[in-house]
């Protein structure tokens, strides 16, 4: 028992119970009130001692307090040089142990000190030594008022034995003084210990805040997925790398944006739970391809982006190429094994932009343009990037407030049949008179209202002004519609085709739905079965500008087709280049091998046309025969070749 109270007592006088950051913060407390302190003790003393020289020993006025005051300075400088904020806690520890010993140490040399100058002053110079010890222990114990310990240390082993003292005496007045100072001094005490309760809580206020605003940084900070960095984070870390000035030059940095291709449909169909494991998954997988220089973030959905401090362009075409094989990876998650890619978009510092946000918009005009035309691969800026987005943005921007009844219209393109000399049909071409933009090439509109989602609005709309003009014409006069690859996605595109037959007494045999390969390697399955659902409706279909994009052989044998239509690129080739032409011809008789129509578009002039008659092809259009005709003017136009 007494072994665990001596223990207490000591953990107690050494703040072991204490958190790290209380110790701290009375350290701190302290250190601007213990100079003072040793200030006034020291003026009490050189003032007491003037007082006292030659009734004294010179031992007692000169000497002992001269080695007091010696002592006293070099604590008080000591203090004042101290700078807690820098301290350990475990060396605060010790500095405010060493305080409370000093403190004690002090306490009985300046009362055994008094009590020897008490034997040797007059009357007067006693009052002055009782005034000296009341005063220095009251000033004392306010400028430890961050130590109430060294206080208590203070009261101990200087006020009790002074008010001892002076009741020893046997002196009425020495008896009120001796009374006075025990309730003053006790008063003192009780405020410090009830004020340290207060300076506790305080500090711990501070501590739990500290801590919440720590913590409310790191959510600030990181992202709650993946546990990576977040957006917040990116820009902060992007505006302190792109910060120079004329004492620090900017040093060359890539930007690079990162987004998942084909992500979304994997969402909508296992759920946005399933998509978050495939996010942190790739997260990993990206962190981990990324070199442990750079700075990887989620910047939100499914989005990346990287600082990269490579040294050139074709290194960090390198690493986005690491990147892209880590993304392209397979991955099984509960079971399903899925599979997506990756595009990114790269922007130079300084070259591209000097100023951060500038430069992360760079990156994403690359991006959203590798999106578009470069899906899967890794494109750095060029000022054409910009030029497209904003030309873009501008028509989405006016595409959403059009009137798309009024301001769509159709042109026909006519299609002939050189064998037989007569016109086969028209091919339907969508035109856009925008009140703002003037005339949009439907190579600008029709990309933006696929993203934007309103190709459906305006594929029905073309529909239906087509069949308008085409119940016009002769019965056996075929009508080709175009359908983008979201429109092959769209369940009721099928049914709506045939209610528009129905409507306007258009026979669906009629109808040569084309279809680019774009829109079947988006999605092999569904493209099949859409393409075989208006197959059973009657719908004849065509596979147009083959050749143009990364034609596969296997669609002309897989996919339920009636027509070919061949690229002007072969056309151009069949005259320019000898491969061409043996290729064009190699398709032609493929064509005619498998019972499909061979259709060549972009027919200019007399000599493309002779040229691939000679191969086998029977069946154009192009300027050569007529520029897209106007909906009035078809009808006079079929009367003419008729």
């Amino acid at each position: 028992m007494p072994n665990d109270l001596i223990k207490a007592i000591k953990n107690h006088f050494l703040f072991i119970n204490e958190t790290d950051q209380l110790v701290v913060e009375r350290l701190y407390a302290s250190q601007r009130q213990i100079p003072l302190m040793y200030g006034i003790l020291i003026i009490n003393m050189l003032v007491l001692c003037r007082n006292l020289y030659g009734q004294a020993p010179l031992f007692l006025t000169v000497v002992l307090p001269g080695i007091l005051i010696l002592a006293g300075s070099i604590r008080m400088i000591a203090w004042i040089r101290l700078r807690p904020r820098g301290v350990k806690a475990v060396n605060a520890r010790k500095s405010l142990g060493i305080t409370i010993a000093v403190t004690g140490a002090l306490s009985i040399i300046l009362s055994i000190w008094a009590y020897l100058l008490f034997q040797h002053a007059g009357i007067h110079a006693r009052y002055h030594i009782i005034f000296f010890i009341i005063m220095t222990i009251m000033a004392c114990i306010f400028c430890l008022v961050s130590i109430p310990r060294a206080s208590i240390v203070l009261a101990c082993f200087s006020a009790i034995p002074a008010s001892v003292f002076l009741f020893l005496l046997g002196n009425h007045t020495y008896d009120a003084i001796a009374i006075n100072l025990i309730m003053v001094v006790g008063t003192l005490v009780f405020v410090i210990a009830n004020r340290d309760r207060y300076f506790r809580n305080a500090v711990e206020s501070k501590a739990r805040l500290k801590k919440a605003n720590a913590r409310m940084n790191t959510l600030a900070n990181i992202d709650p997925l993946t546990n990576f960095s977040n957006r917040r984070s990116f820009f902060n870390r992007l505006t302190i790398e792109t910060s120079f000035s004329s004492s620090k030059p900017p040093k060359t940095l890539f930007l690079m944006l990162i987004d998942l291709d084909d992500f979304k449909p994997i969402n909508d169909l296992y759920g946005h739970g399933y998509g978050d494991k495939i996010l942190k998954r790739v997260s990993t997988r990206i962190s981990k391809a990324v070199p442990s220089n750079c700075y990887f973030a989620r910047l939100g959905g499914d989005e990346f982006g990287v600082i990269c401090f490579t040294s050139n362009q074709a290194e960090t075409q390198k690493l986005g190429l690491q990147i892209l094989d880590a993304i392209n990876k397979p991955i099984t998650v509960e079971h399903i094994r899925t599979k997506i890619g990756g595009t990114i978009g790269v922007a130079t510092f300084p070259d591209d932009s000097d100023i951060g946000e500038d430069l992360f918009e760079q990156a994403d005009f690359a991006l959203c343009y590798a999106k578009q035309f470069s899906r899967g691969h890794v494109v750095f800026f060029e000022n054409q990037h910009s030029d497209y987005i904003l030309s873009t943005a501008r028509i989405s921007k006016h595409l959403a407030v059009a009137d798309l009844q009024t301001e769509l219209s159709v042109r026909f393109q006519p299609i002939w049949n050189c064998a037989t000399n007569r016109l086969v049909g028209f091919e339907t071409l969508a035109r856009w008179q925008s009140p703002a933009l003037g005339n949009v090439p439907p190579d600008d509109f029709i990309p933006v209202a696929e993203t934007s989602g309103m190709i459906h609005t305006i594929t029905s709309i073309i529909f239906e002004k087509a069949f308008v003009e085409a119940k016009r014409w002769p019965c056996h006069l075929k009508i080709g519609l175009n359908i983008s690859p979201i429109d092959i996605a769209n369940e009721g595109i099928v049914e709506t085709l045939l209610q528009l037959c129905k409507k306007h007494g258009i026979d669906s045999k009629r109808v040569t739905i084309e279809i680019t390969e774009t829109a079947v390697m988006k999605n092999y399955e569904l493209s099949t079965s859409r393409l075989k659902a208006f197959r059973e409706a009657g719908v004849s279909i065509a596979m147009d500008d083959f050749g143009a994009g990364n034609s596969s052989l296997s669609y002309l044998q897989k996919l339920p087709l009636d027509h070919v239509k061949l690229d002007k690129s072969f056309v151009q080739a069949t005259i320019e280049d000898e491969k061409g032409k043996i290729i064009a011809s190699t398709l032609i008789t493929l064509c005619k091998s498998l019972g499909l129509g061979c259709i060549a578009e972009g027919i200019e002039s007399e000599g493309q046309l002779q040229a691939l008659q000679q191969l086998g092809c029977t069946t154009f259009q192009g300027y050569y025969f007529s520029v897209p005709l106007l909906p009035e003017q078809t009808l006079a136009f079929v009367n003419k070749q008729m």
